[in-house]
């Protein structure tokens, strides 16, 4: 059992200092200005993805044999939060940008609401290796999409993109996330939805949802 959550001290460790570094480069070519944009909106990001979910997975991790039908059921309903969520800050973009003064706000917003939506289609397949113990996919996963993304964004700052060498990374992590978990667990759920399914899961996941957001 050690040697299998040695791999999420492993993943922990590794994004960590990955992040810590690329965020150090990332300051030296970028001004506080790209950085506070983004800040801005962080926490619509973090309500978007704690709803969004609505303790779903969890409700996956507690069930001691979930279904494939009980696996499409939460692929299919956090795809369609993920849309929703999308939807709403496509809406409320330029809102954002007028309350703060800062046009460039309404592009960042409608970007990573694109983004978001893509987050929540690996959320599933990470619950299913979690669920396994298969930790050590999970680690490779996020370790290489963090590298790749940073990577990326540092490319762009380079380049002269600004705050959106920054916003990109977040658009990489979230792309990549969801083609290495395609291609090392190799599985990928049914889009299907079963009420039942949902029911049971939904009874379970919602009182942690509200807890993640209190």
């Amino acid at each position: 059992m050690s040697s299998v959550y040695k791999w999420s001290a492993i993943e922990r460790i590794f994004n960590s200092v990955i992040t810590f570094i690329g965020n150090i480069v990332l300051a030296r070519l970028l001004t506080p200005y790209d950085f506070g944009l983004v800040a801005m909106i962080g926490i619509f990001i973090s309500i978007a993805y704690n709803i969004s979910g609505c303790g779903m997975s969890d409700g996956l991790i507690k069930k001691t044999n979930p279904t494939n039908r009980d696996y499409s059921t939460v692929f299919v309903f956090n795809a369609v939060m993920g849309l929703v969520f999308c939807g709403l800050f496509l809406v409320i973009s330029q809102s954002v940008a007028e309350f703060f003064k800062q046009p460039a706000l309404q592009g960042i917003m409608c970007t990573l609401g694109i983004c978001f939506f893509f987050s929540t289609l690996t959320f599933t397949q990470e619950t299913r290796l979690r669920k396994e113990l298969d930790l050590k996919k999970i680690a490779i996963v996020k370790i290489l999409s963090t590298i790749t993304s940073m990577a990326l964004g540092i490319w762009l700052a380079i380049t002269g993109y600004g705050y959106w060498a920054l916003v990109s990374t977040r658009i990489f992590l979230s792309f990549f996330l969801f083609v290495y978990y395609l291609i090392i667990a190799r599985w990928f759920p049914r889009v299907a939805f079963y009420k039942e399914s949902f029911k049971e899961l939904f009874s379970y996941g919602w009182h942690l949802m509200l807890s993640y957001v209190l």
